[in-house]
């Protein structure tokens, strides 16, 4: 009676999404089995290590620690913003002059330096490194912030705003290209331990001394062709319009529910996150010729963790100029 084998498809060929959840899958499966066969648990332990690895360059290359950390960072900041500034607003409201002209002044300086925290972080940072400024240089704003119950506020404001920086700073140290190396390393290293682990089991399958692995073969069988229907599936998919007139213009399958980073990463080697800036940026030959393209919605850059809207045309814009974006006219 012939035995049941593990059917090796070509995952290396599968988009980093797809790849992950097959190996997640089969590391997971493996997990479950009580096998006496040394060669095969050590190998298991191997794989289940291997794919550890993967696991952390594949999200390391989604967003990094530090951008995680700015976004809170950057929400709690923007509370505290507009607590100061709704506030300062209300009090320029009081019938008492000597109290109103205290929220007159403070509110006055959100204004002249048109505070607003939709801004990209550079540009907010910019701008409350100005008020604070503002701040710390007038006898009268610190009496008024003081009168109004807002010192403490301003100096958690401000603490914010400079640990945003700095953790900004060390982000430019992490390089978009070194993180998607790591994630191509750990891809090679996990194929060599998964055909090792599908030889492995095959051959002990065959020759029927570890029993217990025809079962997982079964199982595992079936989790690949859900995996790969999964696959067929994602390319009859609605598609997102990319415009550029450097690269050209490309279609892209958009997944239901699917994020940018959803779309980066079964879409590797056209996209990457660059680190350093939570952008999404072209891979193209073309692109880095002309100094970066990074992906914009109506001149705004595109994050990560922005939902995918298949109606709407999005375009690859120019880094660099004076400006946070300079649009690109698409052909």
């Amino acid at each position: 009676m012939a035995k049941t084998k593990i059917y090796k498809p070509g995952w290396w060929n599968a988009p980093n999404a797809f790849y992950l959840s097959a190996m997640r899958t089969t590391d997971g499966r493996m997990a479950e089995v009580e096998s006496e066969n040394v060669q095969w648990v050590t190998l298991r332990q191997e794989f289940h290590t291997k794919f550890r690895a993967l696991d952390d360059a594949y999200q390391k290359s989604m967003m990094s620690f530090t951008t995680k950390t700015v976004a809170e960072k950057d929400e709690e900041r923007d509370v505290y913003g507009q607590v100061m500034e709704q506030v300062a607003k209300q009090w320029a409201r009081i019938p008492d002059e000597t109290l109103a002209i205290h929220g007159r002044r403070v509110y006055q300086v959100f204004r002249d330096i048109d505070f607003r925290t939709s801004e990209a972080l550079v540009a907010e940072n910019e701008k409350v490194t100005n008020i604070e400024q503002t701040f710390s240089g007038s006898a009268n704003l610190t009496v008024a912030l003081q009168t109004m119950g807002l010192t403490a506020v301003n100096q958690r404001f401000a603490t914010l705003t400079n640990e945003i920086i700095q953790l900004m700073n060390l982000r430019n140290e992490e390089s978009a290209s070194r993180v998607q190396g790591e994630l191509k390393a750990a891809r090679e290293a996990m194929d060599a331990v998964y055909a090792d682990f599908v030889e492995l089991t095959n051959a002990l399958i065959v020759i029927g001394t570890a029993p217990e692995l025809e079962p997982l073969a079964a199982l595992l069988n079936a989790d690949y062709k859900k995996i790969e229907e999964q696959m067929a599936q994602s390319r009859k998919l609605p598609t997102v319009l990319v415009k550029s007139e450097v690269v050209g213009n490309h279609r892209y399958s958009v997944p239901e529910y699917a994020k940018w980073a959803d779309i980066v990463s079964a879409n590797d080697k056209a996209f990457a996150v660059d680190a350093s800036t939570d952008r999404i940026v072209s891979l193209a030959a073309k692109a880095k010729k002309v100094g970066g393209l990074y992906l914009a919605l109506n001149g705004v850059a595109v994050k990560p963790t922005d939902a995918v809207d298949a109606k709407k045309e999005y375009a690859l814009v120019a880094i660099g100029g004076g400006s946070d974006v300079t649009p690109v006219t698409p052909e």
